[in-house]
């Protein structure tokens, strides 16, 4: 992150705030903790960080409260892929991701090797 903290997550879906060092800061409340999610993959952004797996992306921005650091910026945004583009292929696992240098486009590898770009809204209340 830009503030030197690292966010680690877990196979559970859990999202960790760390320092530097490792030393253990606080849990993400709102981490997608769900039955059959699994975190893939985690880029950053100028305001906090996205999470994307299983065809879900989870975009968090930095929060004033020291109990709950990031809030959810987004519902979860589901990625749909058009399985007859990808020749009957259904396999959308997220497994890799950047984030445009303007931060309103996000280009995702998946697990059948497809090359995908989403409009991301990462709007911060501004017009």
């Amino acid at each position: 992150m830009s503030d030197g903290k690292l966010v680690l997550c877990t196979e559970a879906g859990e999202i960790i705030l760390c320092e530097t060092d490792g030393s253990f800061l606080a849990f993400i409340e709102d981490s997608p903790v769900s039955e059959g999610f699994v975190i893939e993959c985690i880029v950053a952004f100028s305001r906090g960080f996205i999470v994307a797996g299983d065809g879900q992306i989870y975009a968090y921005e930095k929060a004033d409260s020291e109990k709950s650091p990031f809030r959810l910026i987004t519902e979860p945004l589901n990625v749909s892929i058009d399985s007859n583009a990808l020749g009957g292929n259904m396999d959308h696992y997220i497994t890799s991701m950047a984030l445009s240098h303007s931060e309103d486009y996000i280009f995702f590898i998946t697990k059948s090797n497809q090359l995908l770009k989403v409009d991301i809204p990462l709007y911060d209340g501004s017009d």
